[in-house]
């Protein structure tokens, strides 16, 4: 596959707009030379892209009337973006923003998702906005709603479904050419009852996330350093395994009212090598500026929204806008279109019943897919997140991270990981209370009991150090090695981790769920080496000499150039997430092929390695 989508080959590259002085009072408060300046300066730095919001409130004020003001506004908008060559993704019903809620005066209560006259006011709303700007040049998409399950919970998932999929097609009669999009926020992956991936992604060509490390209780810890850093690429490929589309990353970004200018800049520059790296197919930041009234809602109860910008409220460029522009400098001699990605060899297996599980909430399953996916990326290799009725054909080795009794894998599930275990692949389950028949066979294990530990867990390798997994939060599962090899034991004595051959391949048991223990714990923690060891046994990963855990790279290919792809050439993205400098080792193959530095456009002549600083990232094309 490659790396293109619905809005073609060029990666998305912009910003969610408000302007700095009149902020999200915008249309009440049109001035069209402050947008023309701010599309100019905006077009200047590279970048493509701009998401616009139309604020209810401004623009239906009456269930069955438009804002007749608000709409030739918009069309002078239209007209300025695509005089200055920006495309728009148009947000129709804005409602939330920063952190407050701009209702409609009319809505009395009502819900928008259920209520047939909130429903009719709605489809009125879409005639009259796409009956006038359909086909436009400038519209890239048309996106349902900001986050509106922050404005307006729906009563149900079937509830949110409705409402998506009347307002979708909707504008799919009246304006065809143009995709529908939806923005939903990092909380919609951890809630039950609101908009669910599968449904947007039946729907939509692509998905939208919102993912903050600011706003989850997954990322504790600095947002210089993974696991914070992670927690943009991880939303990514998650949203990618439950709906089944390809990503835009809507918004994204830091306030530096609690972040400062050089960390937030680092941030940037990780999640954007890092959507690249992970298969998004473009990245928004949050935002275009600083805003310069302050004492206005949303910004006079939610302080901190007013410094997400890439400029300053007086227009200065901040270190995260410069990263911004930087990145973009470096598309331009990147043929992000017509190249194609590695696919991983292994996958994390999400619980079957990630939103309707009986035993915990979205919230928890989301953090243990977490840490998981931050330990395979320590650990030196890349994972697709699947379900476990997938095809398992494309992985050398699957991860069923805190498996639980209920709600991750059915009997029919576990047959199918036992079929890929004899069939050469290798298998790793952390237990949490999964209870299905030829579990004890799979391990090579005697089952004997559960309980729960008291004090510290931690886990004694043979000419290894020991590996503190913290104080037992869960219960553990009690075994005897029967034909397993038991690789570490916990400090007490009790066997923790095993390996079993079973047919051409191998199965690997962890008697606690690490993943669960240390979701949001925000650290870096040691556990990775279980990890590297996994991918090891699974030929994903060769030595140790290169290893560098906070690096992160992928290879890309143009998918008709055979030998390229043999030769391991094509082009390298890397990013470094630690806090020194990381080495960056070309493809054992091409050392001494002739390497250029896309970053700095220089031509390295014959290396074979390159060093990247904290926080940095770059892009090489490697020919034989």
């Amino acid at each position: 596959m490659t790396m293109d989508s619905s809005f073609g080959d060029t990666f998305l590259l912009g910003v969610n707009y408000w302007p700095a002085e009149a902020g999200v009072h915008f249309w009440k408060e049109f001035d069209p030379a402050a947008v023309a300046r701010d599309f100019a300066r905006i077009r200047s730095w590279g970048l493509n892209c701009v998401r616009l919001f139309l604020v209810w409130e401004d623009f239906q004020p009456e269930p069955g009337r438009v804002n007749e003001e608000a709409f030739k506004n918009l069309g002078e908008v239209l007209r300025m973006a695509a005089e200055c060559g920006l495309g728009l993704i148009i947000t129709l019903f804005t409602g939330h923003m920063s952190g407050e809620n701009f209702d409609v005066p009319w809505r009395a209560g009502r819900s928008p998702y259920t209520d047939p006259s909130m429903l009719k006011a709605q489809v009125f709303f879409v005639r009259e906005l796409a009956g006038r700007y359909r086909g436009h040049p400038a519209i890239l998409a048309w996106d349902l709603a900001n986050e509106h399950d922050n404005y307006a919970l729906p009563e149900s998932s079937e509830a949110a479904w409705l409402w998506a999929h009347l307002l979708t097609r909707e504008l799919q009669l009246l304006d065809p050419q143009t995709p529908v999009i939806q923005g939903i926020h990092v909380t919609s992956l951890s809630r039950r009852d609101t908009f669910r991936p599968a449904d947007l992604g039946a729907l939509h060509p692509v998905l939208c996330a919102h993912p903050y490390p600011l706003y989850t209780p997954l990322c504790p810890g600095p947002l210089d350093r993974p696991p914070s850093t992670y927690f943009p690429a991880f939303c990514l490929k998650l949203l990618a395994g439950l709906g089944q589309r390809p990503v835009l990353l809507e918004e994204f970004g830091t306030t530096t009212l609690i972040s400062g200018e050089e960390e937030a800049a680092g941030f940037f520059r990780r999640t954007l090598f890092s959507s690249l790296i992970n298969g998004a197919v473009g990245a928004l930041a949050w935002c275009y500026s600083d805003l310069a009234r302050s004492d206005r809602i949303p910004y006079e109860t939610v302080p901190h929204e007013a410094g997400f910008g890439l400029i300053r409220a007086d227009g200065r460029l901040k270190a995260s806008g410069q990263a911004m522009v930087a990145f973009a400098n470096l598309l331009r001699s990147f043929p992000f279109g017509s190249v194609a990605a590695e696919k991983p060899r292994a996958a994390i297996i999400m619980p079957w019943a990630y939103f309707t599980h009986p035993e915990i909430e979205p919230e928890e399953s989301m953090g243990r897919l977490f840490a998981a996916f931050s330990l395979a990326r320590l650990a030196g290799f890349d994972v697709d997140f699947v379900f476990p009725d997938a095809d398992f054909t494309p992985y050398r080795l699957l991860l069923c991270p805190a498996a639980t009794a209920r709600g991750y894998l059915k009997t029919s599930h576990w047959r199918r990981l036992e079929a890929f275990v004899r069939a050469g692949g290798v298998l790793y389950l952390s237990y949490a209370g999964l209870a299905v028949e030829g579990l004890a066979e799979t391990f090579g294990v005697q089952l004997v009991g559960r309980e729960v530990r008291k004090g510290e867990i931690v886990l004694r390798q043979e000419g290894g150090p020991d590996l503190s997994l913290g104080p037992a939060r869960f219960p553990s599962l009690r075994i005897r090695p029967v034909e397993a090899k038991v690789l570490a034991v916990e400090a007490g004595g009790p066997p923790i981790f095993c390996r079993h051959s079973l047919g051409k391949g191998r199965a690997f048991l962890l008697t606690y769920p690490l993943e669960a223990g240390l979701a949001g714990r925000g650290e870096l923690h040691p556990a990775f080496s279980l990890y590297r060891h996994l991918a090891r046994e699974a030929g994903l990963v060769e030595g140790e000499d290169d290893w560098q855990p906070c690096l992160t790279e992928t290879r890309l290919f143009l998918p008709e150039a055979a030998e390229e792809r043999e030769a391991r050439a094509g082009w390298l993205v890397a990013v470094n997430h630690g806090q020194s400098a990381a080495t960056v080792p070309l493809p054992g193959r091409v050392v001494g092929g002739k390497v250029t530095d896309l970053v700095s456009g220089e031509k390295l002549g014959r290396l074979s390695w390159v060093v990247l600083g904290p926080g940095q990232g770059g892009i090489w094309h490697i020919k034989p």
